[in-house]
């Protein structure tokens, strides 16, 4: 934005008699125009005095104004700069306050200079891509109540709120692009680099999380199997301790299949003590 900045052309002459040199600078001009009333001649030169007076970087000039038609007219004009403060810092931006023939039933015409390396913001609500400058002020202009110095006053205001003019990147040298180039595959690599190492910490930490719940359940089977084995242990006994006990009935069902007479028929048969002994071992089992 420092390229708003420009030095303010003063009017040459001692402060005693400026005005009235800027007086007769005005007059020479509007007759030299040849387009502008002569009634109207005392009011552009006071609003021009006016507005010189209170905003010093403008001079006054004739100068080749293009019509819309294509038709140029030699027009006089406010040349210059017009402060403002943006962000806390001032700025001087360039303007071109065109005076018409129809002035002061017509609002002037005002444009932004866009000079060399600066450019308008897109979609600027009060500039135009060529510089011309749509105000509000403008929009409402009466002849009998608005003047060159508060259209100045307003359009300041406003651009210390939205500046008309930035400014714009130079083209990159060849050197500048190979070193930004550089610049941004190394701040790409350094971060795929980073995303990577983060998601191989995460499926690290993952997969010995998930390794010590493997490790866990398998203990957990581990016991469980051990403790299978002991019951089935137990069970195998039990199997084989009813095995023998039934190979002990069968040989005393075998013995005494055919009593030999009615006595020993009527005599119950008895258990051997062994088989009673193992019975009350189960039992307490």
């Amino acid at each position: 934005m420092s390229g708003w900045n420009a030095e303010p052309r003063s009017i040459q002459g001692g402060s005693s008699g400026r005005v009235g040199s800027l007086q007769k600078l005005v007059i020479h001009l509007l007759r030299e125009a040849k387009i502008y009333p002569p009634q109207q001649e005392r009011r552009i030169v006071g609003e021009i005095i006016s507005a010189i007076s209170q905003y010093s970087s403008l001079f006054p000039e004739l100068a080749m104004y293009t019509l819309k038609n294509g038709k140029q007219v030699r027009l006089l004009r406010l040349k210059g700069t017009i402060p403002i403060r943006y962000m806390g810092s001032p700025y001087n931006i360039p303007v071109s306050i065109w005076i018409t023939e129809f002035f002061p039933n017509k609002c002037p015409l005002v444009y932004v200079e866009i000079l060399e390396g600066m450019a308008v913001p897109p979609s600027h609500k009060h500039v135009d891509s060529r510089g011309m400058v749509y105000h509000p002020y403008l929009h409402r202009w009466q002849a009998q109540r608005d003047n060159i110095a508060a259209l100045v006053f307003e359009l300041c205001a406003t651009f210390s709120r939205a500046p008309p003019l930035f400014k714009k990147k130079r083209p990159l040298r060849a050197d500048e692009r190979k070193r930004l180039l550089v610049q941004q595959v190394t701040e790409e690599a350094t971060k795929r680099m980073t995303e990577s190492s983060a998601r191989d910490k995460s499926t690290f930490h993952s997969r010995m999380e998930e390794r010590a719940r493997l490790e866990e359940v398998s203990q957990e089977l581990l016991k469980e199997l051990s403790n299978l084995n002991v019951e089935n242990m137990s069970s195998v006994q039990r199997i084989e301790a009813l095995k023998a006990e039934n190979r002990s009935l069968e040989a005393w069902v075998k013995d005494n299949k055919e009593p030999k007479n009615v006595d020993s028929l009527l005599k119950a048969p008895s258990i051997p003590q062994q088989q009673v002994r193992a019975r009350k071992l189960r039992r307490k089992q």
